[in-house]
């Protein structure tokens, strides 16, 4: 039975919030200079930050990885979307990344790594740091590596 992963969109939000605050902040200290358009300003900033945030969370939930018993699948994408069919017997690497940021909220970066690829085969940000030792667990069992956790 496959096991399906996806992002955590915890990390993003925060992020977007910081900086909502840090703009509002600027804002409100140079507030003399905007004068009648403060409020409006302000007002569009948040909208814009709301607007990026439903984003981050909408994309966390089209961006998965499943763990099948002779394949990883990643899918990606919202309207454009990827696919990505890799055997278990193709892995040359599976690791994870994190963030002082990520590590914050107990998240990191998914990399897996195929023979003859220039570039990462897959790459999930912000995946829950439980669910990245599950991965690799299983990754590393089905490819008869160690696992290193």
């Amino acid at each position: 039975m496959p096991h399906a992963f996806n992002p955590y969109p915890v990390v993003a939000m925060t992020k977007l919030s910081l900086s909502g605050i840090v703009l509002s902040g600027i804002l409100y200290l140079s507030r003399d200079m905007f004068d009648r358009l403060f409020i409006q300003m302000f007002a569009v900033i948040w909208l814009v930050i709301i607007s990026f945030m439903l984003v981050a969370f909408i994309r966390s939930k089209f961006y998965s990885i499943e763990l099948e018993e002779q394949v990883i699948t990643y899918k990606a994408g919202i309207f454009s979307t990827k696919k990505v069919i890799i055997p278990y017997s193709k892995v040359t690497e599976a690791s994870f990344t994190q963030t002082l940021f990520q590590r914050l909220f107990g998240v990191g970066n998914l990399n897996v790594d195929t023979a003859g690829g220039s570039n990462v085969a897959i790459h999930l940000n912000d995946v829950k740091q439980a669910d990245l030792k599950m991965i690799l667990g299983d990754i590393n069992k089905k490819t008869g590596k160690d696992s290193g956790i």
